[in-house]
């Protein structure tokens, strides 16, 4: 957004769309203390920056079909980097079963971006 208007500061936003790399939310809390240094830089460093609640305040500021996010849900916790097919087939399937459950959002997205620019008043 802010390069949006730094770029174009005359032109109103009219869509943003937020493509995010997956959400693995664990149902078990971690409870052991990490105390050691290691512990603690491996779990930043193996960590995905905390989007949802950049989401939650876009959703509520921008106009109604103005902002899609798209953060699919994970079964486990597969790193950014991950290579092996069997993960990566995890991956893709999970993806497409989240297209499956999210095609209205994306057929919105669509249509709102295949009207071109400033059109969206009109129809």
């Amino acid at each position: 957004m802010h390069e949006c208007k730094c770029l174009r500061p005359d032109v109103p936003l009219e869509c943003l769309m937020s493509l995010g790399p997956g959400r693995y939310e664990s149902d078990v809390k971690n409870i052991v203390a990490y105390t050691s240094l290691k512990a603690k830089l491996s779990k930043v460093i193996n960590s995905r920056p905390d989007t949802e609640e950049v989401h939650i305040m876009l959703d509520g500021l921008l106009p109604p079909d103005t902002y899609f996010r798209f953060n699919p849900g994970l079964r486990e916790n597969i790193p950014l980097d991950e290579s092996q097919n069997e993960k990566l087939n995890q991956l893709q399937l999970e993806g497409l079963k989240y297209k499956e459950t999210n095609e209205e959002k994306l057929k919105k997205l669509a249509k709102i971006l295949s009207q071109g620019k400033n059109n969206s008043a009109e129809n």
